[in-house]
């Protein structure tokens, strides 16, 4: 859009900064849709890297793990930077990789990675494999109401108790997320 080599463009909320000259050459045709920010975690990984704690509710309780945030380009890596930024965390705290979303996910079931970051909708396939993959949480974002107030880009989405499986009551509880809205955005 900046170049001028498309007209149109979905743009995901947090992905690129906004600066003086877009604010009168591009234009929002309005938001389209909201995507949660997904990251799913291995269950031995926690383990292993914070033994006895419990399972992982905050980013910062990531620090030295192995993580996958998507391909350069994909708005994902630069969303979750803005999320490190707001927990006082840089790139270096983590090993952070940028493989594609079925490389990286082959790389996560077989133990290379130890978390995966991605931006889907809730019944995307990927989104609901790992839901039921025995050994791989959902980490909540019980902060979702601080990160929409922090990053206005980011509004809080609840993962409701048992939409995975109503009969097991999977998940057990509501899950709070966060969401990235998309847009159409237009050059003038």
């Amino acid at each position: 859009l900046r170049e001028g080599e498309v007209d149109l463009g979905f743009v995901q909320g947090g992905s690129g900064g906004i600066v003086e000259d877009d604010r009168e050459a591009l234009l929002s045709l309005g938001s389209l849709f909201v995507e949660p920010l997904w990251l799913f975690y291995r269950e031995d990984a926690a383990q292993r890297l914070r033994p006895g704690q419990g399972p992982v509710t905050l980013l910062t309780e990531l620090k030295g793990w192995r993580v996958n945030v998507g391909t350069a380009g994909s708005g994902v890596p630069q969303l979750f930077d803005r999320l490190l930024q707001a927990n006082g965390m840089k790139r270096a705290d983590l090993r952070l990789s940028q493989l594609e979303q079925t490389p990286a996910t082959v790389s996560f079931l077989a133990g290379r990675i130890d978390a995966l970051v991605f931006v889907s909708a809730p019944e995307a396939m990927m989104v609901q494999m790992l839901l039921q993959t025995p050994g791989v949480r959902l980490m909540p974002f019980p902060q979702a109401q601080a990160y929409s107030r922090r990053l206005g880009f980011l509004t809080p989405v609840t993962l409701p108790q048992g939409v995975v499986d109503l009969a097991r009551r999977d998940p057990r509880e509501d899950v709070p997320l966060v969401a990235s809205t998309t847009s159409l955005l237009a050059r003038e």
